[in-house]
């Protein structure tokens, strides 16, 4: 008989189940990656140190810092479920203890009690008593997993569980990791080293995974998954993966941070009535995020879209591909991006009815609207400065030979970090690009987009890189294009101006009072011009309050 096995009513397991996918989010750390994270009280959230580093090196990412709950993919529909977003506290940073070096070399001893590589995160909202709304999976109040004040210590072989969410290649052809929907796995302990300092085990992990909670048979807390074995085999395969057990980090928490051990909801959480799939109210809350970051992706520069629009345009000079732009990481280009490949791209010569006809249809998260056939996106990796620009072309011809004779249209996107850009190279490696592009394929069949940015301006205070982005979008005048190139773009600063065109579409979905919806996006941007990503981050909570009645 296994002393652990315990008789459970019969729907307790699947109650615990739903209960933890409720607790499991994406830990994302601006543009700096990130991992998986549980929500262990109210606004609390555990995770590993190692996830948050870039965040303590660089603390202004705490304003682009977020959990992403409910991000999994519906049992029923087999849609994937936008989640919720809740950005970092002001104050955000909890309880953290860092890694031991043994963890990097992949040793067997010194790890130290004090090395747990676990931190605690504080959330700018309560979300652990707000409702939970996920596919048909309703309840009054999503809870938490407190933290165990004995947390059992498994033993060898004895089987573990890990819900997660991995970070994947985006693509064969790029490096760029994706988060994915969130993931279970299991498997079983293999040793335990140091007293109970570490454990290892086999259950499958990726990227992203770090900061995963580890539960035994009974789904109780037993580890912290952070780390695999960095010897890899031919196959890239390692012979085990590492997890910190609870029992140590809540060892730790005892001496000066009781007040996080054991804090328990302060009501059982109740099943709310579960609702047909077809219902308009489940629906509204299943596509509410989507909507959101719909609308988001259709904010503002029309007149740069414009200018691409007419680069393509073979009637305006050599068809342009290849397209620079040059921004902070707050001026959110990929929504700008994602809108081109999405939208734009795919739509020829439409009038302003048809165009906003289509916005909305994409506002609605429909499939129908959409004009042209759909473009795929696929992202590449810049050669290092190091090399020569006859060198870096090089390098860029076989992938860009290989997407240009695939058989779907396809948006390229280039990130190269500004702070390793040589100008004086790139003025003669980009030219050479557009014109090497130019002669493998069509403006309407691929689409290159070059992007320098500033990846430590995540404030507007600390643009100092103004004048290498404004020599940068110079490679070439509209009127002087090589052949290949299209138009060099600054992305900077809107104003509620510039969004009065996306306002008159987003109010159409609703009926209200438009005058209301407009003054409070003004007042958004009371005090002058706005990064994108700060007039998002105002806007969403409008978008929130009207969209959930928009079906």
């Amino acid at each position: 008989m296994n002393p652990l096995s315990q008789l459970l009513p019969a729907d307790e397991l699947a109650r615990r189940v739903e209960e933890r996918t409720s607790w499991t989010c994406a830990v994302s750390i601006g543009d700096k990656g990130g991992g998986t994270g549980l929500l262990v009280s109210r606004n609390v959230v555990l995770t590993n140190y190692h996830v948050i580093l870039p965040l303590l090196r660089q603390p202004q990412l705490a304003r682009v810092s977020s959990c992403r709950f409910d991000f999994v993919e519906d049992p029923e529909t087999g849609d994937t479920l936008e989640g919720v977003r809740v950005p970092f506290a002001e104050r955000w940073e909890g309880p953290s203890r860092p890694f031991s070096p043994a963890d990097e070399t992949g040793a067997d001893i010194g790890f130290k009690p004090d090395e747990l590589d676990f931190a605690l995160i504080y959330l700018a909202e309560p979300i652990g008593e707000a409702p939970v709304a996920r596919g048909s999976y309703r309840r009054s109040s999503r809870g938490w997993l407190p933290l165990p004040s004995e947390p059992p210590l498994p033993r060898v072989g004895a089987p573990l569980f890990i819900w997660q969410h991995p970070a994947v290649p985006e693509s064969l052809m790029t490096s760029k990791l994706v988060v994915m929907p969130q993931k279970s796995a299991q498997g079983a302990v293999l040793s335990v080293l140091e007293a109970g300092l570490r454990l290892r085990h086999d259950v499958t992990t990726f990227h992203g995974s770090s900061g995963a909670a580890c539960y035994d048979a009974n789904l109780d807390l037993v580890a912290l998954h952070h780390a695999g074995d960095p010897k890899l085999d031919a196959n890239r395969l390692g012979k085990w993966n590492q997890a910190v057990p609870m029992r140590a980090i809540v060892a730790y928490l005892k001496r000066e941070h009781q007040d996080l051990i054991g804090v328990v909801p302060p009501a059982p959480s109740r099943l709310m009535p579960v609702t047909l799939p077809n219902d308009r109210t489940t629906q509204e809350s299943d596509m509410i995020e989507k909507r959101i970051r719909a609308a988001t992706i259709l904010m503002d520069r029309d007149s740069d879209e414009d200018g691409i629009a007419w680069a393509r345009d073979k009637q305006n000079g050599p068809p342009g591909i290849v397209h620079v732009l040059a921004c902070r990481h707050i001026d959110s280009h990929r929504n700008f991006l994602e809108r081109l490949v999405r939208l734009s791209l795919a739509a020829q010569d439409e009038g302003i009815e048809i165009r906003q006809t289509r916005e909305q249809a994409f506002l609605r998260a429909a499939a129908v609207g959409i004009s042209g056939e759909a473009w795929q996106r696929v992202s590449l990796t810049w050669p290092p400065a190091k090399e020569t620009p006859e060198r870096a072309l090089q390098l860029m011809r076989r992938d860009l030979q290989g997407i240009a004779a695939s058989k779907h249209r396809t948006a390229v996107d280039i990130a190269v970090d500004i702070g390793s850009a040589s100008v004086g190279r790139e003025k003669q490696l980009v030219p050479g690009l557009a014109q090497f592009c130019a002669s493998i394929a069509s403006a309407d069949r691929m689409q290159v987009f070059i992007v320098y940015y500033d990846r430590q301006a995540t404030a507007p205070q600390n643009d100092k890189t103004l004048e290498r982005r404004k020599q940068l979008v110079r490679m070439w005048t509209p009127e002087n294009r090589p052949p290949g190139g299209g138009v060099c773009l600054h992305l900077g600063d809107i104003d509620s101006f510039d969004l009065g065109g996306w306002c008159r579409t987003v109010q159409g979905l609703w009926q209200g009072d438009e005058g209301t919806f407009i003054d409070e996006v003004e007042a958004v941007f009371s005090t002058g011009k706005l990064p994108m990503l700060e007039a998002e981050r105002g806007v969403t909570p409008i978008l929130r309050r009207n969209l959930t009645g928009s079906a």
